[in-house]
């Protein structure tokens, strides 16, 4: 089989960490845990381009993905990338899902994924939002993921979540009642920004 068009190299340490992740394991409270991509519920990742970038963070697995794209076919999606992607073996790499999925993002006419950008930290911050806001992540557990996978340098529209997680350090009080309020409607003000919502689904 031919590679990809537009192949381009993937940072070989997000794919360290992605590979890493991948193998932890996954219980509720560790932002791993994954709801099911069927009938009447909402899904924390809502399309191909948004689980390539959780990929990178660790928010998803290869075999995640590989899932998505499968479910895209049945759906009457096409494309050889994305055939290709959903016929990868359980145990396929970070790499190997990557650079699939991006060709088939490509193939169905969508820019290409820009990684040296913020769009990648942006969007898996979508799906951080979405699975805090489902109950899935612990108020500790998001806000540290936020400060540490997207951090001061990432982008502007983070930025009051990372914000957010210093003054959680700073806090006189061990009382996270008022805090996880404040940070459900971080969470929440960043997703409308961000056109974070089911709505925004292909």
């Amino acid at each position: 089989m031919s590679g990809p068009p537009c192949r381009q190299p993937v940072p070989t340490d997000l794919l360290r960490r992605a590979d890493a992740a991948a193998v932890m394991p996954q219980s509720r409270g560790d932002g791993r845990r994954r709801r099911r991509i069927d009938g009447g519920v909402e899904p924390d990742v809502l399309n191909m381009r948004e689980a390539t970038a959780a990929l990178l963070f660790g928010l998803v697995t290869p075999r995640d993905v590989i899932a998505l794209a499968a479910d895209h076919l049945a759906t009457g999606d096409d494309g050889a990338s994305l055939a290709a992607l959903a016929a990868l073996y359980a145990d396929a790499t970070s790499a190997d899902v990557f650079d699939l999925s991006s060709a088939a993002l490509i193939e169905r006419g969508e820019r290409p994924l820009d990684r040296d950008g913020e769009e990648v930290a942006l969007l898996a911050l979508r799906v951080a939002c979405r699975r805090f806001l489902a109950g899935d992540w612990k108020l500790r557990s998001f806000s540290s993921w936020v400060h540490d996978r997207i951090g001061h340098t990432g982008p502007d529209a983070a930025q009051p979540l990372v914000d957010f997680d210093d003054e959680l350090d700073a806090r006189n009080t061990r009382d996270d009642r008022e805090y996880a309020t404040r940070a459900v409607g971080l969470a929440a003000a960043f997703l409308a920004e961000a056109g974070g919502s089911a709505d925004d689904a292909p």
